[in-house]
Formats: structure tokens, sequence, C-alpha cells
């Protein structure tokens, strides 16, 4: 992922937490990472190491059928000959199952 990754959900029937599974590799400069969700920030956190980490909210019912949710990272950084802006390895994201062991990205 770049700075910044934008996903598309449907919306829940009910409140739901947001929850996004992600890596820090080792070789990102990216320790602050925050969650948005139609342009207004839910959670913002630091992490001390590179690593695999979840970063959640409380639950949330967005107000239209559909939503937008925006992760983004504080620094990104490159691997030559790659030019691309990279920070963090997205492994899952959406609204949290019932369930609550698996995000449900829509």
């Amino acid at each position: 992922m770049s700075g910044q990754g934008v996903i598309a959900l449907k919306s829940p029937a009910a409140a739901a937490r947001l929850e996004v599974r992600f890596v820090i590799p080792a070789s990102s400069p990216a320790r602050e990472i925050s969650l948005s969700l139609d342009g207004r920030e839910l959670a913002r956190k630091t992490y001390p190491q590179p690593g695999t980490y979840i970063l959640e909210t409380e639950p949330v019912l967005p107000a239209a059928p559909a939503a937008v949710m925006a992760i983004t990272s504080g620094k990104t950084f490159s691997v030559p000959p790659d030019r691309r802006d990279l920070s963090i390895i997205l492994m899952a994201a959406g609204f949290q199952s019932a369930g609550g062991n698996e995000p449900v990205a829509h």
C-alpha cells in the first residue's frame, strides 16, 4: 500500500467495528496508521516497530448504503528500481463480522 489506501464498503445493517489487519515491513518507516470512514477519522495509533498489527474502531453505522474507508500511513518508502511509494502490507479490512473472528470487506 502507498501512503493511503481507499476501500468502498457496503454499510452493515447494524453498527459494527471497522478493522484493519496489516504488516509493517522491516524496511518501512511507517509507524503511525489512521483509519477514516467517509472522511472522518475514527482511529489513529503509533506502532513501536515492524510487525503484524490490528487497528480497530468502536462500532459505527454509516448513514448511506455504502461508505469509503481510508487507511493512511504517516511515512512511505521505495525500493530501487521500483519508484512506487510503499508503506504497509494490507492483509484484511472491513466491518467486523458478527462472530468477531474475521473482518468482512464488502
